[in-house]
């Protein structure tokens, strides 16, 4: 009776494309046809010892990843065996399992759909880039970031769309309860996908986004092994990072000069119009101006307790209706709908709707 092994092609495809690299770059790494190559991950071949051998080597991965006969297996193996596996979760140790495999089924299903599409794989920024972890290092590293974006001290509406126009993935997701965000990123390769909890507010989605960014530089300069946990300050320099990424000094300056708003002069009407143009929360626009010296002591004061009043009285939603729409999901949706006009891979893309539809991934 003949065994069933179509769960080593889908590993080396899962494999291959999280990888980066086309069929053809594969077949040519370890001297076979792409035709033979293409039989094996549709599971119509079974691959030679030789074969197998030779993927793990050009893959960095042991054999064992291959024979893993469920996705989940295969994650569970693939960052046990290895110090600095394909994807880092960032010293997220305690993600649950559940949550981790809808997000590997989310993060293999946009591989796949940017195979179909010939789509861009990497990430147009790099991710080593060197800084002191002091406020000055973190604002020079914030600025950098901003100008490899190509928006320097500019003001952007939807952060989102940047941010997967140089090719980071963001998705918002429903399965994420008591987590803002996680992310996962391939330095090697210059992956990164960063998982936003649908349900936050736009404000703070928006922070979160900025914050996991934070962490990807974090985690590239100071820490060195997954099995790491990112420190106190870590994380505390990764939520400065975001405060000056999405508030850059001279924007905010510029913005209080322009309109001639004196210390003294700052009110909480004033401060909820501002902060709108920078997509962050009341409170953190108000801490901000406090480290720039925009506002006199007792003008914080007095808007912080109004700002607080309001947040226990509002269950913490932002006062003042938000006026930042976010583009949820429009690439992930776009590519969706790009490869249906591919008839070679209907059946893969029909499965990857239905994968995305039982998660509830939202269309924007």
């Amino acid at each position: 009776m003949a065994t069933n092994l179509n769960f080593m092609g889908r590993n080396i495809r899962l494999l291959r494309r999280r990888a980066g690299m086309t069929l053809s770059e594969l077949a040519a790494k370890i001297d076979i046809q792409e035709g033979p190559l293409g039989r094996i991950e549709r599971g119509l071949n079974a691959p030679s010892a030789k074969v197998i051998y030779n993927i793990s080597k050009v893959l960095g991965v042991s054999t064992d990843v291959i024979f893993a006969e469920s996705t989940s297996e295969l994650q569970k193996i693939r960052d046990q065996i290895s110090e600095r596996p394909c994807f880092t979760k960032m010293g997220r140790a305690d993600l649950p399992e559940k949550i981790e495999e809808k997000a590997n089924q989310i993060i293999d299903s946009y591989f796949a759909l940017e195979e179909i599409c010939s789509a861009q794989k990497h990430a147009g920024i790099p991710f080593q880039l060197f800084f002191y972890k002091d406020e000055k290092g973190l604002e020079g590293l914030a600025q950098s970031v901003r100008s490899f974006l190509n928006v320097n001290d500019g003001v952007v509406f939807d952060y989102f769309e940047l941010m997967e126009s140089f090719g980071f993935r963001v998705i918002t997701a429903n399965f994420m309860k008591n987590i803002d965000s996680f992310s996962y990123f391939d330095s090697v390769n210059r992956n990164a996908f960063f998982f936003i909890n649908e349900k936050l507010t736009p404000e703070r989605q928006l922070f979160s986004l900025a914050f996991e960014l934070g962490m990807v530089y974090m985690w590239e300069q100071f820490m060195t092994s997954n099995n790491s946990e990112p420190d106190k300050e870590a994380v505390k320099s990764a939520k400065k990072f975001a405060a000056f990424f999405l508030m850059p000094k001279d924007a905010v300056l510029r913005t209080v000069q322009q309109l001639g708003i004196s210390k003294e002069n700052w009110s909480y009407e004033l401060l909820l119009r501002i902060k709108h143009r920078y997509g962050v929360s009341a409170e953190t626009f108000l801490y901000r101006l406090r480290e720039l010296d925009l506002i006199a002591e007792k003008a914080y004061r007095d808007i912080k307790n109004q700002i607080k009043a309001f947040y226990e009285a509002n269950n913490f939603t932002e006062p003042d209706k938000t006026k930042r729409l976010l583009t949820h999901n429009g690439r992930l949706w776009d590519l969706v709908y790009s490869s249906q006009n591919s008839t070679q891979f209907n059946t893969e893309v029909s499965v990857i709707i239905e994968t995305l539809n039982k998660l509830k991934v939202s269309k924007n």
